[in-house]
């Protein structure tokens, strides 16, 4: 259960879940709380139709109705594990899971919670007594419900996210296509960042901040920014300023990620905090060194002098020089950028991931309340 289905991490990690699921052993079934979203279509071609009961509320007569519906849904359809992504879904699917008699109740939490204000946390505090287990995608994750739900520990599972090998990997032949289409040279050096401009946490004022620096010691440097968001314009304006509208290209919301992080030497995730990072997987799939900065569950995949570098948060100088630590030496990006994909291939694919789940729901269901 989900509120929507809009184009966003976690609603893109639970249809890589639900599409990948053993069909001899599990039955997925998606509610969608609020509404539909882009990604209906996708669960559709994946032979998964999502229920939408458009309910806005948790509390009202439409509320009531739904709950009703999923109470007699959960009955009809046996189901054994109901698992629920953000305050809407934890609200009903608590309370209809626990009239069908639903074996196990499992919460989600996928970032530290900093979209939450005082009325969600107590909220958050009350209806995680009752859930049967939290399941965290990093132990960074993990550390916050502890510390903002006063969740027992051994309440708590941790499953990391995994990302398709098979579709973020290094190619020449995409580099010098979408290079040579950007207009970057062969000698420039071109750092990139892929992440939402919808909120101040994915830390891009920080990156741009750092451009001036990088660029007077290393003219040749090209910053591509790919997302998209109601702050674009405030970043462009931010960038004009600083007389950095040469170097620095917003590409906007982008399909082809893939090809990008192929035409970048250096990957570079700025934010004040994060869940575990699937922009990160990716990146260090395409064998991109790193420069991330040393929040959530950042640290917990990227290693520090090994993959890339982690930088404090909000701190643009230091962030500037491990930039140009990297564009000063190929050898050095070629190295963290492998051993990056290696520990990729060894820890954190999608197939790794799907595997983890199954034995966790499986040992739900065998487990006794």
């Amino acid at each position: 259960m989900i509120d929507k289905l809009e184009t966003a991490g976690t609603q893109a990690e639970l249809l890589e879940l639900v599409q990948n699921l053993d069909p001899l052993k599990y039955r997925p079934f998606v509610i969608a709380l609020t509404g539909g979203g882009p990604l209906a279509g996708h669960f559709r071609i994946a032979g998964i139709e999502p229920t939408v009961l458009h309910v806005r509320k948790v509390y009202g007569w439409r509320a009531v109705k739904a709950v009703f519906y999923l109470v007699n849904f959960m009955k009809r359809e046996g189901i054994h594990l109901v698992q629920t992504h953000f305050l809407h879904a934890d609200c009903l699917g608590l309370l209809a899971g626990r009239l069908a008699g639903v074996k196990k109740i499992i919460f989600s939490r996928r970032d530290e919670g900093f979209w939450r204000g005082r009325a969600e946390l107590a909220l958050d505090r009350i209806l995680s007594r009752h859930a049967d287990v939290i399941l965290a995608n990093s132990e960074a994750v993990k550390r916050a419900v502890i510390r903002n739900e006063n969740a027992a520990s051994s309440k708590i599972r941790v499953i990391h996210n995994g990302v398709w090998t098979r579709d973020y990997f290094p190619s020449g032949e995409l580099r010098r296509a979408i290079r040579q289409s950007l207009g970057a040279g062969e000698s420039d050096t071109v750092v990139g960042a892929v992440a939402n401009m919808r909120h101040t946490i994915k830390g891009y004022a920080y990156l741009i901040e750092a451009v001036p620096a990088v660029v007077q010691k290393n003219p040749r440097t090209k910053f591509w920014f790919v997302g998209d968001g109601p702050l674009r314009p405030e970043f462009e304006a931010r960038v004009k300023s600083l007389g950095m509208s040469d170097s620095v290209l917003f590409l906007g919301s982008r399909h082809d990620v893939n090809v990008l992080l192929n035409g970048m030497d250096i990957f570079c995730l700025p934010s004040l905090t994060e869940g575990f990072s699937n922009a990160l997987l990716e990146a260090m799939a395409v064998a991109k060194p790193v420069v991330a900065t040393d929040v959530g569950g950042n640290p917990e995949v990227a290693k520090d002098g090994q993959t890339g570098f982690l930088v404090p948060a909000a701190d643009s100088r230091v962030l500037a020089e491990k930039i140009l630590w990297l564009a000063g030496s190929e050898a050095l990006r070629l190295k963290m950028g492998a051993a990056g994909r290696e520990l990729i291939l060894r820890e954190f694919t999608v197939e790794q991931m799907i595997k983890k789940y199954e034995a966790f729901y499986q040992g739900m269901v065998e487990e006794r309340r």
